[in-house]
């Protein structure tokens, strides 16, 4: 979470808790779910474990932002798709899946191709909306 959403949480504990219940459910949920995402985030990152959120709507990416978690978005946490995800955690085609039964299935997915740089480009417009990381 960055800092300016840190420093409003903390403000609105302090100072604002009573105009909390003027808030509509959605907007405090959103609130709340964002902050507890980038909670697990780092705790999981803290013990070596990637966290993906992938295959959603790109307008999650712009309530992410707004809520001040872009840092979910710029770290890689966030991914287009979940064969981007897989990838970026170092596992390529095929995938080998356990199952219950102790076999072992092949998943046939095609690995991101980088034409040029493409996949990538696709990548930070879908996470930006068409700006870059910079916000511009």
């Amino acid at each position: 979470m960055s800092v300016a959403a840190s420093v409003c949480m903390l403000f609105i504990l302090l100072f604002a808790t009573p105009l909390i219940g003027y808030l509509p459910v959605p907007i405090l949920s959103g609130i709340v779910t964002t902050a507890l995402i980038g909670i697990l985030d780092k705790k999981l990152r803290d013990r070596g474990i990637r966290f993906y959120l992938a295959e959603h709507d790109g307008s999650l990416n712009d309530q992410l932002r707004a809520l001040g978690a872009e840092s979910l978005l710029t770290s890689g946490t966030i991914r287009r798709t979940i064969t981007i995800a897989l990838w970026d955690a170092g596992l390529e085609k095929p995938y080998e899946l356990d199952e219950d039964e102790g076999h072992r299935q092949k998943l046939l997915h095609h690995a991101p191709e980088d034409h040029d740089g493409r996949e990538k480009l696709a990548e930070q417009e879908w996470l930006f909306g068409g700006r870059n990381s910079n916000g511009r």
